[in-house]
């Protein structure tokens, strides 16, 4: 198994291209499990890891981090493959991260029925010092990232939005708990989401909330405005 394999410099080790069939006659190989070591979470973090099928030329790609891995890493590589076999999309990555406590993690404030809430922050600084860079060093990837949430996770893709909105090329938030905290982080989206762009002739901002929680035309998504996949310059 390479669950638990990592080196020693707590790089993950980079994962096999997913391919229709896997080493062994008869078995479908979609990705690999491999695992890096937090020292900020003080933990062991499992990351299940989608990478296309090779160009010949081992060209970087763009890295869709996935939160709730778990649940979500089967159905979402699958789209992905999909939607790269009919040319609606580049080759891109998947990273699925495992969970630990996701109540910790991604939620932004502490609330007293649930004990261990508040870790966003954290979570945060983890995913910009530590997960970013390993995944960064071990494959070959292209400077553009997405990160995509449900839930909990989409509140804390809205709360990576509003505190590091450079980290992320494009944020998916899907059905996200826009009010926790007496609604917060709504009203932080809000204003987030209508505030002009510093450089008037930047492309629309790709954040697409699913939620119906924030009425702004500036949230929908429409062909003629969708983000393009460009690479940002190193």
């Amino acid at each position: 198994s390479d669950a638990g394999r990592q080196p020693a410099s707590g790089t993950p080790a980079p994962a096999a291209a997913a391919t229709a069939t896997g080493a062994n006659a008869g078995e479908i190989v979609i990705g690999e499990r491999v695992s890096l070591r937090s020292e900020i979470l003080g933990e062991e973090r499992a990351l299940l890891v989608y990478r296309p099928p090779p160009d010949g030329a081992d060209t970087p790609c763009p890295v869709i981090y996935l939160l709730d891995g778990e649940a979500h890493f089967h159905h979402t590589t699958g789209l992905v493959q999909f939607l790269m076999q009919q040319g609606q999309m580049p080759r891109v990555m998947v990273v699925g991260l495992g969970n630990v406590d996701r109540t910790r993690d991604f939620t932004p404030t502490h609330v007293e029925r649930l004990q261990t809430s508040g870790g966003a922050a954290r979570f945060l600084a983890f995913f910009e010092r530590e997960l970013i860079p390993a995944v960064e060093k071990a494959y070959p990837t292209a400077r553009y990232r997405v990160l995509i949430g449900h839930s909990f996770g989409g509140l804390f893709a809205i709360h990576m939005l509003n505190q590091k909105p450079d980290l992320f090329d494009a944020t998916i938030s899907i059905s996200p708990s826009l009010a926790w905290a007496s609604g917060l982080m709504q009203r932080q989206t809000r204003a987030l989401v209508a505030a002009p762009s510093a450089d008037p002739g930047s492309a629309p901002s790709p954040v697409r909330a699913s939620s119906a929680a924030i009425p702004s035309p500036t949230a929908r998504w429409s062909p003629s405005t969708a983000p393009r996949w460009k690479a940002r310059p190193a």
